[in-house]
């Protein structure tokens, strides 16, 4: 489970349950059976992260309420994120950047981790995709607040507005492109923007070639 999904998770025990559930009901949030082994696997990533405790009934912990409390502070997301160990090991030996190729990635992660290369070849790409995903909570700067990727999904075609009065680049409730950002637009297609300097544009780089590979593999294994 990403941390997201966990998030919302705990959002949903908070709101529905006054931050306490018992097994049953939570096994009705994820959608399974109590007894079953998915349920106890799903249990054991909200452990990890630090956001419940408890056996038979649990309940959310003073992080997971720091979290609802301050639902637009990063800080205390990325707690969360980094008390996974193997997420920690992660982000401090690469720094947000992963190797775009993921044999490579595994090669590292068998050296970092001192695991067998088959366990981690099957986890490698679930691995990546909750990195990725987190990047928003552990470098805000770079990853969210301040705009430091912007990629708009083609779904949202009429998302470029006239540049108002102002100077400033308008924009539909979904976010707002910086006027001094270097743009790609190709109308009903995508909009990609970035900061204007030489780390904002590698990161980018890095970020999007990843999602292109992962996404091309998924539509051709669809027509297939």
């Amino acid at each position: 489970m990403d941390l997201d999904k966990a998030l919302e998770t705990v959002g949903k025990i908070h709101s529905g349950f006054r931050g306490r559930i018992t097994a049953g009901n939570l096994a009705k949030l994820f959608g399974i059976e109590p007894r079953g082994g998915g349920f106890a696997s799903k249990v054991d990533d909200l452990e990890a992260y630090g956001l419940v405790e408890g056996k038979g009934e649990y309940k959310l912990t003073p992080l997971a309420i720091k979290i609802i409390q301050n639902p637009s502070d990063p800080q205390h997301k990325a707690e969360a994120f980094l008390k996974v160990d193997l997420f920690k090991t992660i982000h401090n030996e690469f720094g947000g950047r992963l190797p775009e190729d993921n044999e490579i990635l595994v090669m590292n992660l068998v050296t970092l981790l001192k695991e067998p290369e088959e366990s981690i070849s099957n986890r490698v790409s679930r691995i990546r995709n909750h990195y990725n995903a987190a990047l928003k909570y552990l470098m805000p700067e770079t990853f969210a607040g301040d705009f430091g990727t912007i990629m708009v999904p083609p779904e949202a075609p009429t998302f470029m507005a006239p540049v108002s009065g102002s100077g400033v680049t308008q924009s539909s409730d979904l976010l707002t492109v910086p006027p001094d950002f270097k743009k790609l637009v190709m109308p009903e297609t995508f909009i990609v923007a970035t900061k204007n300097d030489l780390e904002s544009v590698n990161l980018l780089e890095d970020q999007f070639r990843t999602w292109i590979k992962h996404l091309r593999a998924k539509l051709t294994a669809k027509d297939q």
